[in-house]
């Protein structure tokens, strides 16, 4: 018996997002933008979901600067990704799966201004 709670504990958490239909009208993305944002989200982290240490490096890679100067030590991006994995990490979990991140990026990239706005304060 322990040896199958230990099997257990070792099984690396995966998650499957919901269905193309509800998350396309839940963001504003379509089912095609949805599909490729996937393929890339699956490649980065297979398990289907992202720990904060993860997404800063991900973040990273994106914006190395963090929208602010460096002082090269490459604080600036892993704070402000720090905050950006907060907003999207909504049930306090550590992680952020694929509809979080989703819903995350489609206020930044498709929401009104009042909706970006909110984010921002958020």
């Amino acid at each position: 018996m322990d040896q199958e709670y230990e099997d257990f504990e070792l099984t690396p958490l995966r998650y499957r997002p919901e269905g193309l239909e509800q998350l396309s009208e839940a963001t504003r993305f379509s089912k095609e933008e949805l599909q490729y944002m996937y393929r890339g989200f699956k490649q980065e982290c297979p398990t289907g979901v992202i720990s904060e240490e993860t997404f800063k490096e991900i973040y990273g890679k994106f914006f190395p600067l963090g929208g602010q100067p460096d002082d090269g030590t490459g604080r600036n991006s892993a704070m402000y990704a720090h905050y950006v994995f907060g907003t999207m990490d909504q049930d306090g979990t550590g992680t952020i799966t694929f509809g979080d991140f989703i819903m995350g990026l489609s206020v930044l990239l498709k929401g009104t201004l009042q909706e970006r706005i909110n984010w921002i304060f958020k």
